[in-house]
């Protein structure tokens, strides 16, 4: 039973606590002292794991079938070369069967924990939110299932950062209205994780280009991964510069700052030294570092 828990854990990517981060700062912004936004915001954060828990196991059932996972594993002698336990199928610790209703109830689950959200919101746009979470949840599993948009240029991408920022849009909706900070902290906590992705998409680009999928890394190569990284962290420092523009504290700039810097060395790592996997983490640190800047600002204002 245990053994089966830590593989369920690691196919959802719950490892992954930096998607947590959106509906946390929502938290933030809208302040912690009213129960009614603890209970939106944390039953968000669940509903969104859950959410990407599901599209993991289906991209892991698509990387499996179509062989990119094992391709994208394998060093040049036929061995693995990676730490194939972050992919159960590959290691044999979940069945085909096993996957498919795992990703199945992570949906169910995602569904549930939105709908309690909703129930327990009192703003005048709770059916606008429920829209918004039905559009996230819908776009999220086509990544490489149904409409499988990362096997369209540059899709998965796009699906990516969209749907990390709907995740914090539509309960901001469910209580209330979306402020400009609030579309500037989305646009950051998203295109955050778009540098981590690009970075491991870099790193998997054969694989991912053997099977068809379009990527940018697949399409363009180490050149179009190095483009697209400068462009991202760029999206960030013009999304500090929307919050400015729009009467945001520049307060808010110095806050950013740490996070932003961070993402900066990232794409150094990343497009001067070519460190793919040590730009990943890096990226993934400048997510918690972006995090705690925006936590103290927001709270602090």
């Amino acid at each position: 039973m245990r053994a089966d828990i830590v593989q369920y854990w690691r196919l959802g990517k719950f490892r992954v606590y930096q998607h947590a981060y959106g509906g946390l700062l929502l938290l933030t912004v809208l302040g912690v002292d009213r129960l009614q936004y603890w209970a939106v915001c944390l039953t968000s954060v669940v509903s969104f794991q859950f959410m990407i828990s599901g599209s993991c196991a289906l991209d892991d059932l698509t990387g499996y079938r179509n062989g990119s996972d094992r391709r994208n594993y394998l060093g040049a002698d036929g061995e693995f070369a990676r730490d194939v336990a972050t992919k159960p199928l590959l290691s044999g610790g979940l069945t085909v069967p096993q996957v498919q209703r795992w990703a199945a109830l992570s949906m169910t689950l995602s569904v549930a924990f939105a709908g309690l959200g909703l129930l327990l919101a009192d703003g005048p746009h709770r059916w606008a939110a429920a829209a918004v979470y039905l559009l996230c949840l819908a776009l999220m599993p086509q990544y490489s299932w149904g409409l499988r948009a990362s096997f369209h240029p540059a899709g998965g991408e796009t699906v990516l950062v969209t749907t990390h920022v709907l995740c914090v849009l539509w309960p901001a909706l469910a209580v209330g209205s979306i402020s400009a900070l609030m579309w500037s902290e989305a646009v950051l906590f998203a295109v955050g994780f778009l540098l981590i992705s690009l970075c491991s998409n870099e790193n998997d680009q054969v694989g991912d280009r053997e099977v068809g999928r379009k990527t940018i890394a697949a399409m363009f190569g180490t050149p179009g991964t190095s483009v697209a990284l400068v462009l991202a962290v760029a999206a960030q420092a013009a999304a500090v510069g929307f919050a400015l523009a729009a009467g945001v504290s520049a307060w808010f700039a110095l806050a950013a700052a740490p996070g932003l810097a961070l993402a900066i060395a990232q794409v150094w790592a990343a497009v001067a030294r070519r460190r793919w996997m040590y730009a990943r983490s890096l990226g993934m640190k400048a997510c918690n570092l972006m995090f705690a800047g925006l936590a103290i600002f927001n709270l602090a204002s």
